[in-house]
């Protein structure tokens, strides 16, 4: 189960270089991806992300770690080929709703 945290567990540093990746719009399909689905579900595979942005396995991997680099996301291997991804923070955080918000921006949905 995700865990609370304070906005001061993200280092400003981090939080600055999320917010500037966010501005890509892989990033941002991929942020509000993973917002939805973990509404639903408490983990996400590398391959549902894979089949979400039609890409190869080793690129959606990438993200994947790149989210994981910011504290948003924890790794746990099931197989030694099957990596299951699960969130840090729970979906009505207020800094993953901050994120949300900045990909939607950047993706033009919403206001």
């Amino acid at each position: 189960m995700a865990r609370d945290f304070n906005i001061s567990d993200l280092e400003p540093n981090k939080d600055v270089r999320l917010v500037i990746k966010l501005r890509s719009q892989t990033f941002s399909r991929v942020l509000l991806y993973l917002s939805i689905k973990f509404e639903d579900d408490d983990f996400v595979y590398t391959s549902d992300v894979t089949r979400f942005l039609k890409t190869g396995e080793s690129y959606a991997y990438k993200v994947l770690r790149e989210f994981e680099n910011f504290g948003l996301l924890r790794r746990e291997a099931v197989t030694s080929n099957l990596v299951m991804w699960k969130p840090v923070f729970n979906s009505s955080h207020p800094i993953l709703n901050k994120y949300v918000k900045i990909a939607k921006k950047t993706l033009g949905i919403g206001k």
